[in-house]
């Protein structure tokens, strides 16, 4: 698995092309393995090649970039900013990553208010947009989602004023003491969450603002991964809200939220020590689902 921190992106607070960064990319790695063998988030440099090829995104820029793994603090952190052709400016915060550091700060949520991550999301929005002008769209898939939420809501009142929309993919929400503030309060309506028919991680914990559910070429869980979404030109394949798939699934994630909800109150049953220094997305998955006796 590559890391983007290995001379890709620019440093400080200089930018690149998204071509210059292809490339880079290219130059150190292969994109024909990466379409034979890469999974899930390893495709991204797929999508990056799309970006490059097509007239929407051309000239794209990237900048800021931010990486930190510490796992004392289980903090697993990344961002960059998108510099489009049309002047807007998308703020991205990353999922979890393949290690357990990154999958403990998940299972943090669940009993935490607010992670050493999301913390982190909210300086890193207050430090860049200190350095560049105009509206900003903050934005982030799984644990980014939820990132792009608390940052947004958590800034500075002179950022929260510029910014426009507030996009969660398929990302978990928030404990009650979150959902309850009034600094949440302040962007819901800013707020759009994407989720595809069966998500299972976007349903977990509360979120409010407009959900829109979408249609993915995968099945159950393995419909997180945002690849397998449907794209039709620039809009998404919604979902009609009688498809009998989302109705059960529906029914399901109010069991699970249900479940989650009363963890807040009670003693966290599961350790999240360990001294692996990697996880298996399979073996959590079962877990999970052996402990909400759940199939998938």
């Amino acid at each position: 698995m590559f890391r983007a921190s290995e001379g890709i992106f620019p440093e400080n607070n200089n930018t690149s092309d998204i071509k210059e960064i292809l490339e880079v990319f290219c130059e150190k790695y292969s994109l024909d393995e990466i379409r034979e063998n890469g999974q899930f988030t390893a495709r991204a440099p797929l999508l990056l090649e799309q970006m490059v090829k097509g007239e929407r995104f051309g000239g794209t820029r990237i900048g800021h970039y931010k990486d930190i793994f510490d796992e004392e603090e289980i903090k697993q952190f990344s961002a960059v900013t998108f510099f489009l052709p049309d002047g807007t400016n998308y703020i991205a915060f990353r999922g979890t990553d393949s290690t357990i550091t990154g999958w403990k700060e998940d299972f943090l949520m669940s009993c935490m208010s607010d992670t050493e991550g999301a913390k982190e999301a909210a300086d890193y929005l207050n430090d860049v947009s200190s350095s560049i002008k105009g509206e900003l769209m903050i934005g982030g898939h799984s644990k980014g989602g939820n990132f792009a939420i608390y940052a947004s809501a958590f800034c500075n009142d002179k950022v929260k004023k510029r910014i426009t929309k507030v996009y969660n993919n398929d990302g978990p929400g928030f404990r009650d003491e979150i959902i309850d503030t009034e600094e949440y309060k302040q962007i819901t309506h800013k707020i759009c969450s994407i989720v595809p028919q069966t998500s299972i991680i976007g349903q977990l914990l509360s979120n409010d603002g407009e959900q829109k559910v979408i249609k993915s070429s995968a099945n159950s869980i393995f419909q997180h991964d945002a690849m397998t979404w449907e794209v039709m030109r620039d809009e998404f394949g919604e979902v009609m809200l009688v498809d009998a798939v989302f109705i059960y699934f529906l029914l399901c994630n109010l069991i699970l939220a249900q479940y989650l909800k009363y963890c807040q109150y009670t003693e966290p049953s599961i350790s999240i020590s360990s001294t692996k220094s990697s996880v298996d997305t399979g073996s959590c998955i079962k877990l999970l689902s052996e402990q909400l006796h759940l199939n998938v």
